[in-house]
């Protein structure tokens, strides 16, 4: 009976039409996962198949004659708080209500699952690498909850918006070429170059900012003078 209700869970863990509807009763059914020190292993009992990637991370063995998972003494003491939080052991109270983590994207707590609301489309392939899946009826990225806690700081870092590249003038100086050029100027001052050097009319060094604002024909035309003094 046990393993006929896993392979239940398994199917309605890969078909969206069926999470919503069988999945929450076959999970009220499942034993609850517990965790059992026996010598130098930490056994891992109950329904583990959703978390077996993420249990292997965590150096994690498969014993087909128990049919469970076990962890040895050593990387317990390392990993235990993760996969604790991973499994729901431990005890951490997590958050009843909807997170907002931008102005775009919040993270709904529905049953055993969080889902990401919003337009997420720029990080898909990120969120596919954090174990996210896609549930096409919802059309929305969601993961179990006793995974969140290891992932959301990563996710809240995903979504925040980017700013956006400043803006410059049809045809300013370029960064690399106002780089280029305070890098050529810095290593005359290192050869003993003083302002008076620039010309007889006292005129001094250009500096970054006034670059950024010159015009990106000027600012070659200073290079080529400049290569002409090494």
């Amino acid at each position: 009976m046990a393993s006929l209700r896993e392979s239940l869970i398994r199917v309605a863990s890969d078909i969206p039409e069926l999470r919503s509807v069988l999945l929450p009763q076959l999970k009220k059914c499942a034993a609850a996962i517990e965790v059992k020190k026996e010598g130098r292993r930490y056994y891992l009992l109950g329904n583990t198949f959703p978390y077996k990637d993420d249990l292997r991370g965590f150096g994690a063995n498969w014993d087909p004659q128990r049919r469970a998972w076990w962890i040895s003494s050593m990387k317990w003491k390392k990993y235990e708080k993760d996969v604790t939080s991973l499994l729901g052991l431990s005890g951490d109270k997590q958050p009843d209500k909807d997170l907002i983590l931008s102005d775009s994207v919040t993270a709904l707590f529905r049953g055993d699952d969080v889902f990401l609301s919003g337009d997420t489309y720029a990080i898909k392939d990120d969120l596919k690498r954090h174990k996210f899946r896609w549930d096409g009826q919802k059309r929305m990225w969601f993961l179990p909850r006793g995974m969140w806690p290891r992932v959301e700081k990563t996710i809240r870092e995903m979504v925040v918006p980017r700013k956006p590249e400043p803006k410059r003038t049809p045809g300013a100086a370029s960064e690399k070429q106002i780089n280029y050029a305070m890098r050529m100027i810095q290593r005359l001052g290192d050869w003993g170059w003083h302002d008076s050097d620039w010309g007889q009319d006292g005129s001094r060094s250009p500096t970054r900012k006034e670059l950024e604002g010159w015009k990106a024909k000027d600012v070659s035309e200073l290079i080529s003078s400049l290569k002409d003094e090494f």
